[in-house]
């Protein structure tokens, strides 16, 4: 038969009368009965992306946990040209895939992404792309195709325009995306219980061409313990996620933000204002829409987009060379943003600038629902490599290494504000990441008691805590500890009902010790100058006030190589008199505990000689935070850290010192 005549004929007769159950085996994936043929279609020319060599490629997902079941996500971006004398309007596209028994998929709102009506004038191109479109309802749809693996070998596209029985039909074989590239980020750059966040599914297409369908918007969020949440502010942050809240409350603020791979600068902006207000987008939309923003162009044939970088942080310019993991900026929120986070393209760097997905290298991935509350040792974890981020609220380690409470090579951190009943369960979070607590201090707020403490990496030697025991309980203990080998390093004592006493051990060699625990003032004063007098000098004293009555806790080891000066049970004021004073003769805080005395807080230090330190009093626990955040990766290390109560609300003194 004569197809070309059929399609005259057609014209002029209803469709369902002529050849009726050709189209519907056609749009499935099928050859009309009797054809080997593709019949013909409009005079349109269609051109297909994402394509990798003959194939058209889409994107293997990461499950959102390792028993899930695994997908893969198909976005294709087409160039769809009029060859014709006269406008024709394009009616319908859909994809199948044929022989796989996938039923085939009618796109939704094809004449709105192509606009004006789906027309194409003489000569025209358009793009269409099968992202997400707002219907003339305001229904929202998707249109990107999410398929189970194994995948179909092909894809068929069919392009039908108005006036024409059969449609255009461009069949490509189907292969999985594999160029892949890290997450700009370092987990070294994280604190401990931060995770990347994203969600596989851009709120934009980009436009027609669909570049942002497979972008992505990633932030940083954390496990608050006491909050028994995950969250995207500060544990101290003020105010409500659209109100009153500061750029620096966010916990993606001013991250650095790291080459994905070795490169060339193509492009790179800087000098746009940060938005101040949360929740909303900048009205009038600024120019450029992604604001402070980088382009790196790759030997792999891609190129990177990093966008909404802080203002005044963009580290490079066009033309620099750039290596992997170099810092190109940090994380802000100029451009069309509503919060802090960064938005992040591939595309393959050629002229027509097509989407590419973003393939993961070195990440591990988990649904966020599957890990609530955090555990990094849930063996529902997903190896990450070749894999991309899935349509699903993503926690993202972005490590070729596993996920741990804490991660490696940090070379101190502190911890605050804990309860005793979650002591336990930090002790071992640090103990399985590899690190041991060197202080721990209880201070009380309200009546209540708290702990801080600082870990550092934990080496070969053993360690045993011993926490919160009654007197008799610490005695036995330590007894068996030291029949066992261990030697005290820190002791300290808090009321929970009765006075209790916390110690670290540590099973090395070591200088002499010696150590009491609850004597009055008078006896730790004859304690005090005996001991040091033989050459002892003190490490801790832990005083703690019982219905108003002193008890003191001490440790002291034999060395007298440094003076030293240990005044104990001070005013606030005095105490500060006496950190001057030390400071003078050279002497920094390298212990302070802190007890309600009298209705007021009283401080009992130990200063010894040291070349520099870096001092602070009355921090609240936002501001410490604060402090401890503006010295992560830096050379300090602390000396001495104690909370004590102001009105109600805990505050804390402490000395930092170069490492």
């Amino acid at each position: 038969m004569d197809r070309r005549r059929l399609l005259i004929v057609t014209a002029a007769l209803p469709v369902a009368g002529v050849l009726s159950n050709a189209p519907a085996a056609w749009a499935n994936g099928d050859l009309p009965p009797g054809d080997t043929q593709p019949p013909p279609g409009p005079p349109i020319t269609v051109t297909v992306e994402p394509i990798e060599g003959p194939d058209a490629v889409y994107l293997p997902l990461a499950p959102g946990t390792i028993n899930d079941v695994e997908r893969a996500k198909l976005v294709l971006r087409l160039l769809i040209t009029n060859n014709a004398a006269a406008s024709l309007t394009i009616s319908k596209i859909s994809f199948s895939f044929p022989g796989s028994g996938i039923p085939a998929k009618a796109m939704q709102g094809v004449d709105l992404v192509l606009g004006d009506g789906g027309v194409l004038t003489p000569g025209q191109a358009k793009w269409w792309s099968n992202g997400s479109v707002t219907l003339a309802d305001d229904t929202k749809v998707k249109n990107q195709v999410y398929l189970d693996l194994p995948v179909p070998a092909t894809v068929r596209v069919h392009v039908y325009a108005s006036g024409y029985l059969y449609p255009v039909v461009v069949t490509l074989p189907l292969a999985p995306y594999q160029i892949g590239h890290s997450l700009p980020f370092d987990i070294a750059d994280l604190r401990p219980g931060e995770c990347i966040s994203a969600v596989g599914d851009h709120w934009a297409n980009g436009g027609a061409p669909g570049p942002q369908i497979y972008a992505h918007d990633v932030g940083v969020i954390g496990w608050d313990d006491n909050a028994n949440a995950w969250s995207g502010l500060l544990p101290y942050a003020v105010g409500t996620p659209n109100e009153d809240l500061l750029l620096q409350d966010f916990r993606a603020w001013n991250l650095p933000i790291r080459a994905v791979a070795d490169g060339t600068v193509i492009s790179a902006l800087d000098g746009m204002d940060d938005n101040t207000v949360i929740g909303q987008f900048p009205d009038p939309t600024p120019s450029p829409v992604g604001g402070n923003q980088v382009w790196l162009a790759h030997a792999d044939g891609t190129r990177t987009y990093y966008t909404h970088l802080r203002k005044g942080t963009v580290a490079v310019a066009n033309g620099d060379t750039v290596t992997a993991g170099q810092i190109v900026g940090r994380l802000g929120n100029s451009g069309n943003t509503t919060g802090p986070h960064i938005h992040l393209e591939v595309r393959k760097y050629v002229s027509t600038n097509p989407l590419r997905p973003w393939v993961l290298r070195d990440a591990w991935l988990i649904e966020r629902a599957a890990n609530t509350p955090w555990n990094p040792q849930s063996q529902l974890w997903v190896n990450g490599n070749g894999l991309g981020i899935p349509n699903k609220e993503m926690l993202i380690w972005p490590s070729k290494w596993a996920p741990v409470w804490y991660r490696p090579h940090i070379p101190e951190f502190i911890e605050y504000d804990w309860p005793p009943h979650h002591w336990t369960k930090l002790l071992d979070r640090t103990h399985d990441s590899g690190y041991h607590a060197v202080a721990i201090s209880p201070y009380q707020v309200d009546g209540k008691a708290l702990f801080s403490a600082v870990f550092r990496p934990a080496g070969r030697v053993a360690q045993k805590v011993s926490f919160a025991l009654t007197a008799a309980e610490f005695a036995a203990e330590s007894a068996a500890l030291r029949r066992d080998g261990y030697r005290m390093v820190s002791l300290a004592s808090h009321v929970e009902g009765e006075v209790r006493y916390t110690a670290i051990w540590s099973r090395d060699a070591g200088p002499a010790s010696t150590s009491y625990q609850g004597v009055g003032l008078d006896e730790h004063r004859k304690q005090l100058e005996a001991l040091t007098a033989n050459g002892f000098r003190p490490v801790n004293v832990s005083i703690v006030a019982p219905d108003g009555t002193p008890q003191v806790s001490a440790f002291y080891v034999k060395d007298d190589s440094r003076s030293f000066a240990a005044p104990y049970l001070l005013t606030e004021s005095d105490y500060l008199k006496a950190v001057q004073e030390n400071a003078r003769a050279g002497r920094q805080v390298t212990h302070v505990s802190a007890v309600t005395y009298a209705g007021r807080p009283h401080f009992s230090a130990v200063f010894q000689q040291s070349a520099d330190g870096h001092f602070k009093h009355g921090l609240t626990s936002a501001q410490l935070f604060t402090e401890l955040d503006g010295q992560r990766g830096g050379s300090y290390l602390t000396q001495a850290l104690a909370g004590y109560e102001v009105d109600g609300r805990a505050a804390f003194t402490a000395n930092w010192s170069k490492g």
